[in-house]
């Protein structure tokens, strides 16, 4: 080996220890802390904490019976199912599992930043700069409060890198073995490629997905590598990624396939309106965070900030908290921009633009005609997002900026003027400013809290165990939290840090969704993509008394002081006022599980929501008047009577009946497509019932009724996805040893 190459190798380990080592320095307190920024607390880590057994038993529970009366588990793409990842939840006790799950992400998002610089040929001290800026970039780390973005961040180098190469796979003119070298190569790093595209989407984010098979393809179009270009070049890139898109699809097809379901069932079935999509647009004058982190106040410990009307969304925090990655990635890219061709500056001040305009979203026409435009857009919301492309092109930028400085360097420093330690103590020195700037700028964004956070709280729990007679059973009744935000006052008895760690540990003690989880409680409502558009439909008509007993509600955690509207007169079980809350018992909960004898038939249903104020639910149940239906003049009279729940798990339901007479059982859980029904073993049909939930007929006497949920879908995903696998792993291990076969 060319003592050259030696020398070169063992810089770029040194560079790479020493990047590592920065992140484990960076992320330092998560040894003692945890994370619990926005769907990081209440979305992320309840899903994952219920999930964790099933993990670790080589299962998935496909119906969460959690919230909103039931839906599907695994269509919900929030908690992510079949993402790699979750290997960390078999291994370790969720909240180590969780920490470790975004701290990872961060190392995993600098590897492959690492290695996409190598394939640009940059050199060591150059990778580290371009993969610590975008890794400690206010917008990566911003997301650590969105795992699934988070991800969808992480694994975009690893995109563009497999990318690059397919790029070079087709433009390269070389000898002949390397040819057939590279050739060889060209499926496997396809293969890659369809892999990286699909994880986004199997951690929960289908449009970081797609936002990173879009940038990679416009990067296919438009890297210089030597080859040809136009039409050529955009026919390949048109196969390519044509390619890799049906394979990503494929490999995430145990997802897609439950999640297209859910989706045309669901109240963004559609996709997204105009004025949603534009919430969390970038503003423009927080530009001024390139320059600066925090220029308009701080958010922890106290808040100071006072850009609330910049956010996008006014009132909320903004998507990312900076956009801050460093004042080296900005003269670097000043400098690359300088020193590069003129037609490769061009396009880089080109994508830029472009991308940061998108970003603008409604500050600017231009998103608003692109979402009109473009197919799929309507898919896409907040556009801040984009301004991932812009942390990585940047980044790149800064990469290729401080290459180039380094390089001048070499010629300003020779060794027989300065000594043969010059250029590497310039290196160093020049790498550390890069980390102390990010360090002392942006470890800000990574709000941390003591682990007890995610500890069960006790206050509501307490309260609904003593009042229940003991901790609540699947099957036995729902909850309804319906608490407003906390006042300055409430939160000031709250023990935290500052005031975000305050309000958790307030959520956390009223059980705000979806802690339920955690502590075992159904509730009616929930915090969730899932909820169909039949359900919203139901509960934006009004949630009454009478809708929530119907539905099986039993308790509500409601506000002290003056009644909510529509809640007075309902006794009051308990009371905590350092925390505002006191919990109500409704009078005439219906039960899970109940028979009536009559039925009354609408044509569609949704359509006569005034029958939830007018109908008498406990004496006829109310039914869609479809084909199937039994005549009415089989039905008896049969007030109602509550059936047994003998087992309830997520999966399967089994009731036990006895009427004297043949009567309509209904299960107050939600009707969709998927659950079967059997009386003593025969199939029976299931109806939909009172709006939202499901009925079936059951005979005279006595009976054995099981309700079981088969999504065929799901197993067609699912099947599809292990031969996609089987068939990357295939591809993989043969593309390594013809790549062996030609050193």
């Amino acid at each position: 080996m060319p003592m050259g190459d030696s020398h070169e190798k063992a810089r770029s380990r040194l560079c790479l220890a020493a990047l590592f080592a920065a992140l484990a320095l960076f992320f330092s307190p998560a040894l003692t802390g945890t994370f619990f920024f926005r769907d990081a607390f209440n979305l992320f880590y309840p899903y994952k904490a219920v999930m964790a057994g099933y993990l670790r038993n080589l299962s998935v529970c496909a119906w969460n019976h959690w919230e909103t009366m039931g839906s599907p588990f695994v269509g919900e793409l929030a908690p992510g199912w079949f993402y790699p990842g979750n290997i960390l939840w078999m291994v370790f006790e969720p909240e180590h599992a969780f920490r470790l799950f975004i701290v990872l992400h961060y190392f995993l998002a600098a590897g492959l930043m690492w290695r996409w610089l190598g394939e640009l040929k940059l050199t060591s001290v150059a990778r580290f700069v371009g993969a610590l800026s975008y890794t400690l970039s206010g917008y990566v780390l911003s997301q650590n409060g969105l795992p699934d973005l988070l991800a969808t961040a992480a694994w975009l180098p690893g995109s563009i890198l497999f990318t690059t190469r397919l790029a070079k796979n087709h433009d390269v003119q070389a000898t002949s073995a390397v040819t057939n070298a590279r050739v060889t190569s060209a499926p496997r790093n396809l293969t890659f490629l369809s892999i990286t595209l699909s994880l986004p989407f199997l951690c929960g984010r289908a449009e970081g997905s797609a936002m990173n098979a879009v940038a990679c393809f416009i990067f296919f179009l438009f890297m210089p590598t030597g080859g040809q270009g136009g039409i050529r070049r955009f026919g390949r890139a048109m196969v390519t990624f044509t390619a890799a898109g049906n394979f990503a699809l494929c490999l995430s097809m145990a997802q897609f396939l439950p999640s297209l379901e859910l989706g045309s069932l669901s109240a963004k079935g559609a996709g997204f309106g105009l004025d949603e999509a534009m919430l969390w647009s970038f503003h423009p004058a927080r530009l001024l965070e390139f320059l600066r982190s925090a220029p308009w106040g701080d958010f922890w410990p106290e808040q100071t900030y006072s850009a609330w009307d910049r956010t996008g969304w006014p009132g909320y925090y903004p998507f990312a908290l900076t956009e801050y990655l460093g004042l080296g990635a900005l003269i670097g890219s000043v400098i690359y921009l300088v020193r590069a061709p003129r037609a490769r500056a061009a396009a880089f001040i080109a994508g830029l633009t472009v991308i940061i305009i998108l970003s603008f979203g409604k500050f600017t026409p231009v998103f608003a005609v692109v979402y009109r435009l473009v197919p799929g857009m309507t898919i896409f919301r907040y556009p801040e997002k984009l301004m991932l492309l812009a942390a990585l092109m940047l980044s790149a930028g800064g990469a290729a900026g401080a290459e180039r400085l380094l390089a001048w360097l070499n010629e300003f420093l020779p060794d027989r003027v300065a000594g043969r330690w010059s250029r590497p103590v310039a290196a160093i020195v020049f790498a550390t400013f890069i980390f102390i700037d990010l360090f002392a700028s942006n470890r800000w964004v990574v709000p941390y809290s003591s682990r007890g956070i995610f500890s069960p709280g006790r206050s509501a729990d307490a309260m609904l165990q003593k009042a229940a007679g003991g901790r609540s059973t699947p099957g036995s009744f729902r909850v309804m939290r319906d608490l407003p935000d906390p006042t300055s006052a409430e939160l000031s008895l709250v023990p935290g840090d500052n005031p975000l760690e305050r309000r958790r540990r307030w959520e956390r003690e009223t059980m705000i969704p979806n802690f339920n989880f955690i502590s075992g409680y159904e509730f009616l409502t929930g915090y969730t993509a899932a909820a169909t558009a039949d359900f919203d439909r139901v509960m934006r008509s009004g949630i009454s008394v009478k809708l929530m007993e119907l539905f099986n509600v039993r308790y509500i955690i409601s506000p002290t002081g003056p009644d909510l509207p529509g809640l007075s007169g309902l006794e009051t079980v308990g009371a905590e006022p350092r925390y505002g809350f006191r919990l109500l018992r409704l009078p005439n909960t219906f039960p899970r599980a109940y028979l009536v004898g009559w039925s009354l038939r609408v044509p569609k249903m949704l359509d006569r929501l005034d029958l939830i104020r007018s109908h008498d639910f406990s004496s006829s149940v109310l039914l869609e008047d479809v084909p199937g239906l039994p005549p009415v003049d089989e039905e008896s009279d049969l007030p109602m009577t509550p059936a047994v729940v003998v087992k309830y798990e997520p999966e399967r339901v089994e009731i036990e009946t006895d009427a004297p007479v043949a009567a309509w059982l209904v299960l107050s859980d939600s009707f969709y497509p998927g659950w079967r029904a059997g009386v003593d073993g025969r199939d029976v049909p299931i109806f939909r019932a009172n709006y939202l939930v499901r009925a079936a007929r059951v005979p005279a006497g006595r009976h054995t009724v099981v309700f079981e949920y088969r999504p065929l879908l799901l197993r067609v995903g699912m099947a599809v996805s292990a031969v996609a696998w089987l068939l990357a792993a295939a591809i993989v291990f043969r593309g390594l040893s013809l790549r062996r076969s030609f050193r």
